[in-house]
């Protein structure tokens, strides 16, 4: 069961092939979507749908991949945990970690 919405987790499978790209256009271009579109405005939605992405890849590649990128912004997130994690969001930084 999905956390969640389907376009939301559409979306940031999107992202991460754009990240894997090795067209260097196209990785610029998920790069700036990912500092500005998720990091900067959502990091919350950002964790938990990586780590559902995740969990439900088969592929050990893309598996490997993926724990290095959430690796990567959840240590940027981190940073800025006191700040952006509080309130009801605070919750949601709770689910990310129980995964």
């Amino acid at each position: 069961m999905s956390i969640l919405p389907a376009d939301v987790l559409q979306s940031l499978a999107q992202l991460l092939q754009g990240l894997q790209s090795s067209d260097n256009s196209v990785r610029s271009q998920a790069e700036e979507s990912l500092s500005n579109d998720w990091v900067a405005s959502r990091p919350e939605i950002l964790l938990m749908g990586l780590a559902e992405l995740l969990g439900s890849s088969q592929e050990t590649i893309v598996r490997l991949s993926e724990c290095g990128i959430l690796e990567k912004i959840w240590l940027t997130c981190q940073y800025s945990a006191s700040i952006v994690f509080c309130g009801p969001i605070q919750e949601n930084l709770n689910t990310i970690t129980e995964r």
